[in-house]
This record gives structure tokens, C-alpha cells and sequence, in this order.
């Protein structure tokens, strides 16, 4: 039994560290293409774990605004079912086109 106990506290200890993280990323992005890394992350996270919705992700780092609703006339947030669809495919294409821009 004891074995097990730890084991949850091992996990549970393991999602908030990258929950943890991925506020952190989202919280000090300095650029959009930063914040999309950053979104990246936090949609990973909340599809592991299910736990956490992205708009509490972004919510709890206070992400950059401007950022967030970049995204949303970008496409790559859609508000979905109190929280935020990510779409990885787009958020890949500005990216791709950010990093050609900056070049």
C-alpha cells in the first residue's frame, strides 16, 4: 500500500512541476513565436493529464494579451467548451512564418 501512495505523490508531484513550466513559458514569452512554443507545451500537458484546461494555464501565467489574441485571429486558439482548441498545424505554419520573416 505504501508503494503505491508514493507513486501518486511521485506523479502528482511531476504534473505540477510541468505544470509549473508551462505557466512559466506562457507568463515570460518575449515574443509571439516564443508564446507559441509555449502553447505547445501547455497543450501537451493538458492532454496528458486532463487535468488542466488551457485557459487556466493561461489565465494562472497572465499571459501576454496581445499574444493570446494574436492567436485567436491566427487561428491556432479557438474557445471551445470553457477553454481553448489548439490547432498545432497552423500554430507550425506561423511559426514557420515568423522565423522566415526574422531572417
Amino acid at each position: 500500500m505504501k508503494g503505491l501512495t508514493e507513486e501518486k505523490l511521485i506523479k502528482m508531484n511531476r504534473y505540477l512541476g510541468q505544470r509549473a513550466k508551462a505557466v512559466f513559458r506562457l507568463r515570460d514569452a518575449t515574443n509571439l513565436y516564443d508564446f507559441i512554443s509555449a502553447l505547445r507545451y501547455a497543450y501537451g500537458l493538458c492532454w496528458r493529464y486532463k487535468l488542466t484546461k488551457m485557459t487556466e494555464l493561461i489565465n494562472d501565467a497572465n499571459a501576454n494579451p496581445d499574444y493570446v489574441k494574436k492567436c485567436i485571429d491566427a487561428g491556432i486558439l479557438k474557445p471551445w467548451n470553457d477553454t481553448y482548441w489548439f490547432d498545432k498545424a497552423k500554430a507550425e505554419s506561423l511559426q514557420q512564418y515568423i522565423l522566415e520573416k526574422s531572417n
